[in-house]
């Protein structure tokens, strides 16, 4: 995995955040994939459904879609990893666009922030609230 440097800015101020990038080689479901050096991912902020549950597999589809075989780049918040051993991340595409507001905002997955990670969960929740007021996906 190779790391970059981004700028990010909020407000008035600069903030400068590392990312890892690394290559998906399995999604397991509509918000966990595995990394080739074995690490599995799971979104920050984002719950998407159960298999079984209805957007599941769309969810699923749509992570394969973005992530298998490609590069991407992951963010840390507060917390590494969780109970499950996951690491937790925002994802980002090549393009810079977070893969976990894409998720929220077809109505594929729900905005779930768990702290003490919630850098960009606003930004999801506001994805959610759209996808709400549009009747997208598991909000229709």
């Amino acid at each position: 995995m190779g790391v970059w440097q981004g700028v990010e800015y909020t407000g008035h101020t600069t903030q400068e955040t590392l990312y890892e990038q690394a290559l998906v080689t399995r999604v397991i479901d509509g918000d966990t994939f595995e990394l080739s050096n074995g690490n599995k991912v799971r979104l920050l902020c984002v719950n998407a459904p159960e298999k079984g549950e209805p957007y599941a597999e769309e969810a699923t589809v749509y992570l394969t879609e973005r992530t298998l075989q490609h590069l991407i780049f992951l963010e840390k918040d507060e917390t590494n990893k969780d109970k499950y051993g996951r690491l937790l991340r925002y994802v980002y595409d090549e393009n810079t666009n977070l893969i976990n507001t894409e998720l929220v905002r077809l109505g594929l997955a729900e905005a779930k922030p768990y702290k003490p990670n919630t850098k960009h969960c606003d930004i999801l929740e506001q994805a959610q609230e759209e996808a709400q007021r549009e009747r997208i996906g598991m909000w229709s």
